[in-house]
């Protein structure tokens, strides 16, 4: 039922953002709205019938792809009379100049996941070619096109040739080492980490954890790029694993949730008064901050608002942790309203929480070697949906208020002046970048540091493929409630498996390669950057 809920809400997000023509409106999409709502009744029907477990959980999952293929169909038929209207080209053209700045990183990306594809359909152009040459003359058909590729392929290889090559392979090995750092290590090592701590733990009093999970949690979030819902789903593992005892599991997710939150203000308040107040002259903060822009800017100017309104809430709830609360002290506003205008964030905490929660409930086992809480991992999915949908809400919610502010209050945000000193070290480090771009064109760069870099993305290459192809064969499988003792032979390396450190071993390698690369990169940007003028510092695309 809560999950019927959920999407009957998200089906109203969709038609409040996208607001189409209210004749097309009636016609093509209430029939889809109809069907969808009719479809949820009988769904909730069957939830309420089902219970949770016995497989309820793949029907869950299952039902969530469907809606989002549902939302597929209705936006496509909401937005395709625009789409009707223009050709394909002028389509590609129009996404293109959207995302021209994340262009390379598209094609970094590409060519790091894609590279087999892309030599497959050269080999199938040539091969293509090949026939055509061949059967063309029989046939009495001349062949407009002559070489070793097909006209498409010709295409692509010149197109392939205007590329930034030195920035698109850069970005190849960032992809590498981001999904490599994030969604391998990152999951694997913090399931490992957290197992340990529910073993060392185990015989703590509840307040001895609940100090060692704040001092963790106040280090992680006074790190810029780290967001809080990491430690807000610790907290639910871990308070939860080891206040059981002594609150009962329940009392134990309420314990969770409050220290979350508490963490949670505390943070905000450390980050407000020492880093925004009193680091909030240093040019390195405000530029972290990137306090000149637009979209903080805007936040500035809702921020600075006399009371609490739903702008600044969403602003304070959906924004960035570090840089809303870090600007807040370099603007010098009152502690206690921001704190008060941040209590909404709960609605973030407490399903995040109950993620963690139901996840360890979910591995308890009775004595009989049954689970405790078979209902768990079902309802663990449905509150994970929950989260990301809430997230997602916030999220938009301050995407919103920064996007009308902007579009609404432009004499208000011309008023507010640029910070001279962080406008100067933005100058400072786009000339840098300029000149940088001029040193790594490719035809610049010296033959040996070429093959650094190419090597550097083929050996990224050939550890994230090993590593997505071969994922079982590459680590053990651990679980957050298994013991390092038990499950590793008491030796925490052995979480990864012999080709699993063939596949580490290549990353590694291919980091090694690339810092050769980015230390002559930086050692001629140096260099170059002492002999140009501002005129020559002028950014080159080839």
């Amino acid at each position: 039922p809560g999950f019927a809920a959920l999407s009957l809400i998200v089906l109203g997000l969709i038609a409040k953002f996208i607001k189409p023509p209210k004749d097309f409106f009636n016609h093509h999409v209430m029939g889809v709205m109809n069907f969808v709502a009719f479809f949820l009744f009988i769904f909730w029907i069957y939830a309420s019938f089902a219970g949770a477990g016995n497989g309820f959980t793949g029907d869950l999952v299952a039902f969530g792809m469907s809606m989002v293929f549902g939302v597929g169909v209705i936006m496509t038929a909401v937005l395709w009379k625009d789409i009707a209207n223009k050709d394909s080209e002028q389509l590609i053209e129009d996404v293109m100049d959207h995302h021209k700045a994340h262009l390379d990183l598209i094609k970094g990306f590409s060519v790091l996941a894609l590279s087999p594809l892309i030599l497959l359909f050269l080999a199938v152009s040539i091969l293509h070619q090949i026939v055509r040459k061949i059967t063309y003359p029989c046939r009495g058909r001349s062949l407009e096109h002559k070489g070793y590729l097909s006209q498409e392929a010709s295409e692509f290889v010149e197109d392939f040739k205007s590329w930034n090559h030195s920035q698109v392979l850069t970005y190849s090995v960032y992809c590498g080492i981001g999904y490599i750092g994030f969604a391998v290590l990152a999951s694997k090592f913090t399931t490992l980490f957290l197992s340990w701590l529910i073993g060392y733990t185990s015989t703590m009093d509840i307040f001895a954890v609940t100090g060692i999970v704040v001092g963790v949690g106040m280090l992680m979030f006074m790190l810029p790029p780290v967001p809080g819902l990491p430690i807000y789903l610790t907290s639910g593992i871990v308070l939860v694993s080891v206040g059981t005892e002594s609150f009962g599991i329940y009392g134990a997710i309420t314990y969770a949730c409050f220290v979350s939150w508490a963490l949670k203000l505390f943070a905000c308040a450390v980050q407000q008064c020492v880093i925004g107040g009193l680091l909030g002259g240093s040019i390195s903060v405000k530029q972290a901050v990137a306090i000149n822009s637009d979209a903080v800017r805007a936040m500035r100017l809702v921020l600075s608002e006399p009371g609490i309104t739903s702008g600044k809430v969403a602003i304070l709830v959906g924004g960035p942790d570090w840089p809303v609360s870090v600007l807040c002290g370099i603007l010098g506003l009152k502690l206690l309203p921001i704190l008060v205008g941040t209590l909404p964030v709960i609605a973030i905490i407490a399903p995040t929480v109950l993620s963690g929660s139901f996840s360890y409930m979910s591995s308890i086992e009775t004595d009989n070697d049954g689970l405790k809480y078979p209902w768990a991992g079902t309802v663990g999915t449905v509150v994970t949906t929950a989260t990301a949908a809430v997230m997602f809400l916030f999220t938009i919610s301050a995407a919103g208020t920064i996007t009308t502010t902007l579009e609404t209050r432009k004499d208000e945000l011309d008023q507010l002046e640029y910070d001279k000193e962080v406008k100067d070290a933005n100058e400072k480090a786009g000339r840098i970048v300029a000149v940088r771009n001029r040193v790594q064109v490719w035809s610049n760069v010296p033959c040996v540091f070429k093959m650094s870099l190419i090597l550097s993305v083929l050996l990224m290459m050939t550890s994230c493929y090993i590593l997505v192809i071969f994922g079982t064969d590459c680590f053990e499988d651990y679980d957050i409630m298994f013991s390092i003792r038990e499950h590793l032979d008491g030796d925490w390396t052995n979480l990864v498996k012999p080709l699993g450190r063939l596949a580490l071993l290549f990353c590694v390698t291919s980091y090694f390669f690339f810092f050769v690369f980015e230390m002559w990169l930086k050692s001629a940007t140096k260099k170059e950057l002492k002999s140009s003028t501002v005129e020559e510092t002028l950014p080159l695309t080839r």
